[in-house]
């Protein structure tokens, strides 16, 4: 096993190695899956009742390079929060990638406002819900571990 030079994760996560259940953070790789402390190179869940709680991808190129944002993600047992960047929502305005409409973003508070109503706006046939079905399909197309194909389709 390869220590990399840097944690590529900080994880919230339950220590049980002494039966008591205790909260704490650590700085932490991912390799075959298994989360491994970045200062000892043991494992995450090593004793019943470790339980790993929250995960944060420590983004290493925003480290690198502070002039260029990157989206962010945490992952929990709730749910998964991204924090993408304004200039990165304005940047697609101007660039205008995939629908060839470009446009200069005039009021920053109001843009953010208008994309997370359509976050919410998760009725019917949404952009939003398009996106997910997207990144689904995808994934069980791909063969991810993490889903099965449902056999009747």
């Amino acid at each position: 096993m390869t220590t990399p030079n840097q944690p590529t994760h900080a994880l919230f996560y339950i220590d049980n190695s002494y039966g008591d259940k205790t909260p704490n953070w650590t700085f932490a790789y991912r390799e075959e899956g298994l989360f491994y402390h970045f200062d000892c190179n043991r494992p995450v869940i090593e004793y019943q009742g470790d339980e790993i709680i929250k995960i944060v991808t420590l983004d290493e190129s925003a480290i690198e390079q502070p002039e260029r944002k990157r989206i962010v993600q945490e992952i929990s047992n709730e749910g998964l929060i991204l924090n993408i960047p304004a200039e990165y929502l304005e940047n697609s305005f101007a660039m205008g990638v995939t629908t060839n409409v470009t446009g200069t973003v005039t009021d920053r508070v109001e843009m953010l406002e208008y994309f997370a109503n359509e976050f919410n706006s998760l009725e019917g046939d949404s952009k939003f819900g398009r996106f997910i079905d997207a990144v689904c399909e995808d994934a069980i197309d791909q063969g991810e571990l993490f889903v099965e194909c449902d056999d009747d389709e």
